[in-house]
This record gives C-alpha cells, structure tokens and sequence, in this order.
C-alpha cells in the first residue's frame, strides 16, 4: 500500500494536472472506464482504507500539535531540526544538509565554511538583544553561532515584518560579527513564497538587500522530504521528517 506522502504527491499532480486541462466543445471524447474493474475498486477500496487507518498512516502529528500558522512554533520546530544536541539525535546532518542548499542557492557566495561548521555550535529562539536603544526591541527568531560564524533567521509565517526590522537584524549581525574577529555571518529571511524585505527608506536597506538570502517555507519542505530519504536506518524519525514536509508543503502552498 502507497505511504501517506505518497498519496499526498499524487493528488496534488493529479489536480495540477486537471486544472492544466484546456475544454474543447467541438471534441468528443469518449469516458475510457471499465466498469468491472471500477466496482471491483470499490468493494476493496473500505477493506483497504480500514487497514490504512488501524496501520497509523493517517496520522500526522503536527497536525495534532495545531501548530497552524503560528511563527513561534514553526521557528521551534526548525530550531530543533537545525540543533546538533537536538533529541532528533542526528546531530548537525541536517545542519550541514541546510548550509550545502543555501551554498549552492547563492552562487557560492555563501561566506560561512564547512570548517566553521564542524565547531559545535549553539541554537537559540526568541533571542532578544538589549543593548543599546537601538537595538532594545529587537528579537531575532533563530540564532545559530559559534566562535567562527553566526546566523540570523527571520520567518515569517502570515505576518509580515514590522518597520525596519530586516535592516535592525543586518545591523546587529554586522556588529556581533565585528565584535568577534569579522567572523563570517549570514542573515536569512524565510517566508511563504521566499519574497525581499519590504522596502525601506533607509540608507542599509541596499546594503541589507545583498546580503539577506530570501528563503521559502516550500524549499525547507523540499530539503525535509530530501533529508528523510537517506533516514531509511531511522524509521521512526523518517516518518515525523516526511510529516513535517507534509504538513508545511500542505500549509504553506
């Protein structure tokens, strides 16, 4: 029997399909069904969707989490996936597995190393930096630093950002990171359909602009349903990656 995602991917092909079909009034076109075969479907299909149910492929448990559109768990979820001490036991794969796609997505211009990497890092939420007026009311979603690279990640989920706060978060990098020996720094802002900052009339906004890498909710499914494939030794863990990447690809279309 086919898996959840799997079922999934099909339907959401068969509708990408039917909605590309174009009418032609003057074609007729003729139903191509066998009959038998169709009632032979049903009278199994009830046998088989109960096997399916008692099997536990229905469930996804993000979907019982009612995690919806709320940024603050959907942060906690990637903040965990992203954390090398996270209870997933993975360690830093996925990390490595992220900082490989965004690499890659930049055109190399990606400044953090994999020999800056491989240093244990640490992964934080909510992180609020109090420092001086300017920077009082400013909370960055995740923080990913060691003593050789730090990564600020701005997700948003429905809302969008709120005054200046993209350029803040490039001030605050730029400064942590010229505190700490220049060491390299990125800043990522993770959205629904991976669009730019808003514009503002500030003189870092250009400068913000060429450094922010503008990322999709649908490209960490994308990387969570590539990263589950090579989980086959995790079974357990394979299944909650592949329900995550359901559930985001689900809510986030």
């Amino acid at each position: 029997m086919e898996s959840n995602e799997q079922l999934y991917d099909q339907l959401v092909s068969y509708i990408g399909n039917w909605k590309n079909l174009k009418y032609h009034p003057d074609v007729a076109v003729k139903p191509n069904i066998n009959c038998n075969e169709f009632i032979a479907f049903t009278k199994q299909f009830e046998s088989h969707y109960k096997t399916y149910l008692n099997e536990g492929n229905a469930i996804n448990i993000w979907d019982i989490c009612c995690i919806g559109f709320d940024e603050l768990k959907h942060c906690n979820v990637l903040s965990w996936l992203l954390d090398d001490k996270g209870s997933h036991g993975f360690g830093n794969e996925f990390f490595h597995y992220f900082i490989d796609y965004l690499y890659n997505r930049s055109n190399n211009q990606f400044t953090i190393t994999k020999d800056d990497i491989n240093i244990p890092y640490y992964t934080s939420t909510e992180v609020h930096y109090e420092s001086d007026e300017e920077e009082k009311n400013s909370r960055v979603d995740i923080k990913i630093a060691n003593e050789r690279f730090l990564i600020f990640i701005e997700a948003k989920v429905q809302a969008s950002e709120t005054n200046d706060q993209l350029i803040r978060y490039y001030r605050l990098g730029k400064k942590e990171s010229a505190q700490n020996k220049n060491k390299p720094w990125e800043l990522i802002f993770l959205t629904k359909d991976g669009r730019r900052p808003q514009f503002q009339q500030d003189n870092d906004y250009q400068p913000m602009l060429n450094k922010v890498i503008c990322l999709s909710w649908q490209e960490i499914a994308v990387l969570l349903r590539r990263f589950s494939t090579i989980q086959s030794s995790r079974p357990f863990l394979q299944k909650i990656l592949n329900q995550y990447y359901i559930y985001i690809k689900r809510m986030f279309q």
